[in-house]
């Protein structure tokens, strides 16, 4: 989380990752003040890329980690698609003001309640930080998670990936699958998958975006992954073996470098189940 430390009458604000209909992310100011809470810096080029018009239905889906998804709708209630650059609406002052109704008893929630006290610093670093600080992670470690993880097996399909810094830290979560694998079993258009682990009932949607133009670099999974992340503890150096048991589904089974994470995780999945 980020907040403003120019002036202590400045209100408190988080960086905010939004997915449009593209599958491209835009960073934005979520600003809380006396008013109500807002996306400001930032939103104006959201709403420029996307050619947004007065009485347009906009729909945020929040994922956790300070991350959503837009879907946009036009004023006939058709929903606007694949649009990406467009008209120079959205001035340079323009923001964005979110209702009371959108926010519950839930993460988002949670986290605007804390905005006004929330020491300036991003998720990224702290995550980062924290973990190298209280459970260096040795060799030893990073060899023996490896060894597990490449003696998964299985009769069904399956791709074993080691955890970089972007996959878990950086605000814009995004995981790339191998190539091969996703073009000879999975569907070559924008689909919705279910991901859950082995030792968990609870399921998680995530949005898997194939290679379709020259800028997007391989096939990944994007809106939803961030979510997985952070409810899993997930760190840097872990590994994960995605096995797809169904045409859209993955069980995943996480090998943890560090003995310390391995019990909060523990210790959060037993929170959940209670």
């Amino acid at each position: 989380m980020t907040k403003k430390a120019s002036s202590s009458s400045d209100p408190p604000t988080m960086t905010a990752s939004l997915e449009g209909p593209t599958g491209r992310t835009w960073y934005t100011e979520l600003e809380k003040t006396t008013t109500g809470v807002f996306f400001n810096a930032g939103w104006s080029k959201f709403a420029r890329d996307h050619s947004l018009m007065e009485h347009e239905l906009l729909i945020f889906r929040y994922n956790g980690c300070m991350s959503f998804t837009v879907v946009i709708f036009d004023k006939t209630a058709c929903e606007k698609e694949d649009q990406d650059g467009g008209s120079a609406n959205g001035g340079r002052k323009a923001r964005l003001k979110l209702r009371k109704l959108a926010f519950g008893q839930n993460e988002l929630g949670d986290q605007l309640k804390k905005m006004n006290v929330v020491e300036p610093s991003t998720r990224k670093h702290k995550k980062a930080s924290d973990r190298s600080k209280s459970s260096p992670v040795t060799e030893k470690e990073k060899l023996k998670a490896q060894e597990a993880a490449h003696s998964f097996a299985s009769e069904n399909p399956f791709f074993v990936i080691r955890l970089k810094a972007s996959h878990v830290y950086s605000s814009c979560r995004r995981l790339r699958f191998p190539m091969k694998f996703s073009r000879k079993y999975l569907p070559r258009s924008k689909t919705e998958v279910i991901l859950r682990v082995s030792a968990n009932s609870k399921t998680w949607s995530a949005a898997f975006l194939p290679h379709i133009s020259e800028r997007d670099e391989r096939d990944r999974l994007s809106r939803g992954w961030s979510s997985f992340v952070c409810d899993n503890s997930l760190e840097e150096e872990d590994y994960c073996a995605f096995e797809l048991v169904k045409s859209s589904e993955f069980l995943i089974h996480i090998f943890r470098v560090s003995k310390v994470q391995m019990r909060a995780a523990s210790r959060a999945r037993k929170n959940a189940k209670a």
